[in-house]
Formats: structure tokens, C-alpha cells, sequence
């Protein structure tokens, strides 16, 4: 498995690419339960690109599954804000 900053450096740059990254230092982005951020990163544009959804996907699992161990997981499920490791 590539490593965990190999992985994330490749999603970030995928996301970039795709425009999903947006800065507003002038009038930063409230989100509910959160403090004020000049970054806001649109993850929905990643549903659209089937191929890019499969690969941060299968990415992510792969991770859960390093980190946890295979062996302790029977599942993975995420949604549009979380990914989440269920047992």
C-alpha cells in the first residue's frame, strides 16, 4: 500500500484539479457546528467523477483497513461528511 501521505497528497491534488477546493480569505466559509474558514472543500463534486469516486474510495478503505486491521473489520460504510469504520 502507498503510504498514508502518498494517499492524501493524491486525493488533495485530485480535488484541486477538479475545482473542488475553494479560498475565501475575504469572506470565510461558516459551517454549521464550526468555526469560520477561509478553505471549503466541495466534496459532492467528487460524486459526479465515477472513476475518482472509486479511487478516493477504495483509498480510504484501504487506509481504515491498515490502520484498524483487516481483521477486526467486517465493514466500512461512509457517507457525504464521514467515512466510518463499523464492527
Amino acid at each position: 500500500m502507498p503510504s498514508e501521505r502518498s494517499i492524501i497528497g493524491e486525493i488533495g491534488r485530485a480535488l484541486w484539479d477538479i475545482g473542488a477546493v475553494h479560498l475565501r480569505f475575504d469572506s470565510p466559509v461558516r459551517l454549521p457546528h464550526a468555526s469560520p474558514s477561509p478553505i471549503f472543500i466541495d466534496t459532492r463534486q467528487i460524486f459526479s467523477r465515477v472513476a475518482l469516486r472509486r479511487h478516493v474510495v477504495a483509498a480510504l478503505v484501504a487506509m481504515v483497513r491498515h490502520r484498524c486491521g483487516a481483521e477486526h473489520l467486517d465493514l466500512v460504510v461512509g457517507d457525504e461528511t464521514a467515512l466510518k469504520a463499523a464492527r
